[in-house]
């Protein structure tokens, strides 16, 4: 039996209160995790592809959500761009063990932004985001290039339906931790999903997903995620709701064949205003390889996000992410990756400071016959950051360091120290 997470993680905290309703700052750092002020990018860019936040997989619900009416009229929109610098400095580029190798990086980011709905409540709503990231190295100047990176999604809210589309698509080069080497993948993703209120306790939801990722070096294989989902809710009060749901996912790769997984779970939402905040779900899965002879195996699965505030200015998250995705570059063998976070962020008078821990646990699993035995893979890193806006809060400043360990298949140490700046037009 195999006990399964899931977690979402954020890299970016919170910067400025303005008054008891800015307990909502809540629900924005769940959102924040692909920011540019990252200076590591969760555990590896290999395990995006399987990554809810990152994709939109089962993103129909998101925490208090079944709890919101749809109200709302009108089409209305508005353009905003602006430009991000940032530069980090790197103790281990590479990730080695022996004679590592630091390095310098320079980021110029300029993104846009279009909304039909910049005020929210709207029965139609549509983004479009585009950002390039021109990327320079001093040391290693033969990886400057810029990654590109554009979504659309759309969302259509009647009385008692909603139904939401989306289309991704993200470019990310750096040292990966679970390839090993400096690498440039590209990860597409496009959904759908909807909900239906059954009763004024009881809704439903569904959502079909594909993801596809690729990589520039030809002995480094992408991947291909497919996914469907379907749950409901019941309100047992205005607070707490609990429903099933299930869900099935077919994972397609070169190096490991098809893998098909079956999860039957059980989920719950509680929501004491914007103060706490909490979705779980637990279950069992069942899944199979093609390159496994016998039966499929069965595990449990679930997954957890939650966020408390203690005060107007002191606010805690915590969430747990469990994801299994083929190997890049390592033929017969998936890669289980644990991911346990959890961050504290403290408003000052001027700016905000955070206080993060992040555990990562790779587990090489076979699904074929393999010549070598792969080691497990722990990670640990902590960081603390500073951020604070300027000018009316067009400009924002921020500043991070982190150290992050690894012990497995290379034991390897890193120190980063990032300061960046952003402006909005």
């Amino acid at each position: 039996m195999r006990l399964v997470y899931k977690k979402t993680f954020m890299s970016n905290l919170p910067r400025c209160f303005r008054n008891k309703a800015a307990y909502a700052w809540l629900i924005a750092i769940v959102a924040t995790c692909a920011q540019a002020w990252c200076p590591v990018r969760a555990a590896s860019f290999a395990s995006r592809i399987a990554d809810s936040k990152v994709v939109g997989i089962n993103a129909i619900s998101p925490i208090g959500e079944v709890f919101e009416s749809t109200t709302g009229q009108g089409f209305k929109g508005g353009f905003s761009y602006g430009l991000e610098v940032d530069s980090t400095y790197d103790s281990n580029f590479f990730l080695t063990e022996d004679n590592p190798e630091s390095e310098v990086g320079i980021n110029f980011a300029p993104w846009i932004s279009y909304g039909t709905d910049p005020e929210g409540g709207a029965d139609f709503s549509m983004t479009a985001n585009y950002r390039p990231v021109i990327q320079t190295y001093m040391e290693n100047p033969d990886y400057n290039g810029v990654d590109h990176s554009g979504d659309v999604s759309m969302r259509i809210k009647g009385a008692k339906t909603v139904i939401s589309a989306h289309v991704n698509y993200d470019q990310s080069s750096g040292t990966d931790q679970i390839i090993g080497e400096f690498v440039n993948e590209s990860l597409f993703s496009a959904g759908i999903d909807g909900s239906y209120q059954i009763a004024p306790r009881t809704s439903l939801s569904a959502s079909l997903t594909a993801s596809m990722s690729d990589y520039d070096n030809d002995s480094i294989e992408g991947s291909e995620i497919y996914t469907a989902y379907i749950g409901g809710y019941w309100s047992a009060t205005e607070r707490f709701s609990v429903g099933p749901a299930i869900r099935y996912a077919t994972t397609k790769s070169d190096n490991t064949g098809t893998r098909d997984s079956w999860e039957f779970l059980m989920q719950t939402q509680y929501r004491l205003r914007e103060k706490i905040q909490l979705a779980a779900s637990l279950g069992v899965e069942y899944s199979t390889n093609s390159r496994e002879e016998g039966d499929g195996s069965i595990g449990m699965t679930g997954s957890l996000n939650a966020s408390y505030a203690f005060s107007e200015k002191l606010g805690w998250v915590g969430s747990i992410r469990y994801i299994t995705v083929p190997s890049p570059s390592d033929v017969d063998y998936v890669v289980n990756n644990l991911m346990i976070s959890t961050a504290l962020n403290r408003q000052l008078l001027a700016g905000s400071v955070g206080l993060g821990l992040d555990l990562n646990f790779a587990n090489y699993e076979q699904v074929g016959s393999v010549s070598t035995i792969l080691d497990d893979d722990n990670a640990m890193s902590v960081f603390l950051s500073y951020d604070r806006q300027f000018f009316l809060e067009r400009l924002n400043f921020n500043s991070r360091i982190l150290y992050a360990i690894n012990s497995g298949q290379e034991d390897w140490s890193q120190v980063q120290v990032s300061i960046g700046l952003g402006v909005q037009f």
